[in-house]
């Protein structure tokens, strides 16, 4: 059976919010958690105010088009204030107007071995990521699933006081048990994807 661990993610500290309904709006949550400067803030009008700058990181083609849907609602949220968007993804997040700096093409890789042996390319892409929070400094990063790589680079995040936000949480069979509170310090936000999860 697979379960997910979001509530050992809340005894670390971590924020963790499940769907509740079909159609409910993942994109609109990260406003309401105050995740993201909502629209129309202050004095500025939501068209005058400058655009909201969002990095995602979806290294899998399944994470990719969650992305995207989730990049739609956001939208959607704050319209017809803009959102620019960066990162890594594939076809869904390009389509959407993301700037893609690392296709799903190269970082989809199953098995150890495989990514052993794309160790120097992965490190180099890190570093490149990490580069980018210091340059662009969004106003969130959101990594979505591909934990392995994309947790490293939300505690950097973190760490920078950049929020970070992780979409689907890991599971069981994934990630073991005693590990789960040193990752949930890396987070601000978990986000599932099933209303069961975060029970």
């Amino acid at each position: 059976m697979i379960v997910c661990m979001a509530e050992a993610f809340v005894l670390a500290g971590a924020t963790v919010y499940g769907r509740r309904a079909a159609g409910s709006n993942d994109g609109a949550l990260l406003l309401r958690h105050g995740f993201l400067p909502a629209p129309g803030s202050g004095r500025i009008a939501p068209m005058d105010a400058p655009p909201i700058r969002l990095m995602i990181l979806a290294g899998e083609v399944s994470g990719d088009m969650h992305a995207a849907a989730l990049l739609r609602e956001l939208r959607a949220a704050v319209a017809p204030r803009k959102v620019e968007v960066f990162g890594i993804g594939g076809d869904a997040l390009a389509a959407e107007g993301a700037e893609i700096f690392a296709h799903t093409d190269q970082t989809g890789v199953i098995g150890v071995w495989e990514v052993l042996r794309r160790f120097r390319f992965f490190s180099r892409l890190l570093r490149r990521m990490t580069r980018l929070l210091d340059e662009r400094r969004p106003d969130l990063v959101l990594t979505v699933d591909y934990p392995g790589f994309n947790l490293r680079l939300a505690a950097r995040a973190k760490a920078r006081g950049i929020p970070a936000a992780h979409y689907i949480c890991p599971q069981v069979w994934a990630w073991h048990r005693g590990r789960i509170p040193k990752i949930a310090r890396s987070l601000d936000l978990l986000v599932t994807l099933f209303p069961f999860e975060p029970a």
